[in-house]
């Protein structure tokens, strides 16, 4: 048995002609490339990827000071996991003054400055595909880098054989990945609203915050930042936790020490994208 079918067999039986479809996409390409986080998304990819085309599929992992280290670490671990060729790329957008201005389209010029890193590697190694974990569900969805991944003619196998997220993580969890229930985890620079400059101090300071949340032993947060001001979303049935005597006092000082002066819980717990509501974003029908 190759390692495609052993990949396919693992597959639960009503995902299993998704799963066949992506194996034959991948397998078309010849060799790929995968731009992999450490999300489930482009795990799983690659993971696939490994499974169609063996050395031929390579996961890249972009470098730069809006991934945080944490995330970093979680990605050269999963590829050590599947066992794929994983690589790193340092990524130039903060030099790009667009994606610094953090307009609606922040997205697009970090995106396409990522894609472009890519299609580097993949010429320099003789690799003809470069493909994102973009699901079926992303499109209805405000995501200026599906338009970048289209202008860079990078792929989107998931999207191409159905996939959802939530297939994407039964998938992922019968194919034995340890991150398949991971929450989704934006980039750093989804925490300032649009219009403040993103600076790699800035950055710097939402990286430590988070990761003092995480230290204190929180599942999930994000950092929001408004100025010297640290908007704290945590999973609502986290919050009470910040009640204990003493604990509440230990989390503002970790976000005082990562240079907030004023730090506030933000009562209506954790949502994704909580930013993105400015944009008046109508889903395509």
């Amino acid at each position: 048995m190759n390692r495609a079918e052993e990949f396919l067999n693992k597959m639960p039986d009503e995902l299993r002609s998704k799963a066949e479809k992506l194996i034959v996409l991948l397998q078309s390409t010849q060799g790929i490339i995968i731009a992999m986080s450490a999300g489930v998304d482009s795990t799983f990819l690659a993971a696939a990827a490994y499974a169609a085309l063996g050395s031929k599929a390579i996961a890249v992992t972009g470098i730069s000071p809006s991934i945080p280290q944490r995330e970093v670490k979680a990605a050269q671990h999963l590829a050590s996991v599947i066992g794929i060729r994983h690589l790193e790329v340092k990524t130039c957008e903060n030099d790009h003054q667009k994606y610094r201005a953090n307009g609606s389209d922040r997205c697009f010029h970090c995106k396409t400055d990522l894609f472009q890193q890519l299609w580097k590697q993949a010429k320099e190694i003789g690799i003809p595909a470069v493909a994102d974990g973009s699901n079926s569900d992303d499109r209805n969805d405000y995501r200026p880098g599906l338009l970048a991944a289209a202008e860079q003619q990078v792929i989107s196998p998931l999207v191409e054989a159905g996939f959802t997220k939530a297939d994407i993580r039964a998938a992922a969890q019968a194919a034995g990945l340890p991150n398949h229930a991971k929450p989704s985890s934006p980039c750093l620079s989804s925490r300032f609203p649009y219009g403040t400059e993103i600076t790699e101090a800035r950055l710097k300071s939402v990286e430590i915050a988070e990761d003092a949340l995480f230290e204190l032993g929180f599942s999930d947060c994000r950092v929001r930042t408004y100025g010297e001001i640290a908007v704290i979303e945590l999973p609502l049935a986290e919050l009470p936790v910040i009640h204990v005597a003493g604990f509440r006092e230990n989390m503002f000082t970790a976000m005082k020490d990562a240079g907030f002066k004023h730090v506030v819980v933000d009562a209506l717990g954790l949502r994704s994208g909580n930013l993105n509501a400015v944009l008046n974003y109508k889903k395509p029908v």
